[in-house]
């Protein structure tokens, strides 16, 4: 079941960071905003970011939203290579 996209990780696990020090790096603070916005308004890289983080608690409501998200928008954002199936060598 995928969880309610219009909570961000904070109200979904409970656990609110706090804000980030003032003198932390992108990637801490980023991690606090990221955590503190709904999940629907989450653009792809802050999902993978999250992702990436691998905090169980996170990745228990991360995990099937994004694979909501991509089953409904296959491109999620990310461009994909271009595809093509493997041909048979001519006879």
């Amino acid at each position: 079941m995928s969880p309610d996209e219009t909570k961000s990780l904070t109200q979904l696990t409970g656990t609110d960071w706090g804000s980030a020090p003032a003198d932390a790096k992108t990637l801490v603070r980023e991690s606090h905003e990221f955590r503190r916005t709904p999940l629907q308004d989450l653009p792809t890289l802050a999902l993978k970011r999250l992702l990436s983080l691998d905090f169980q608690s996170d990745s228990t409501h991360l995990i099937p939203y994004c694979l909501k998200r991509i089953a409904e928008e296959p491109s999620a954002g990310i461009p994909l290579p271009h595809f093509s199936p493997r041909r048979p060598a001519p006879a």
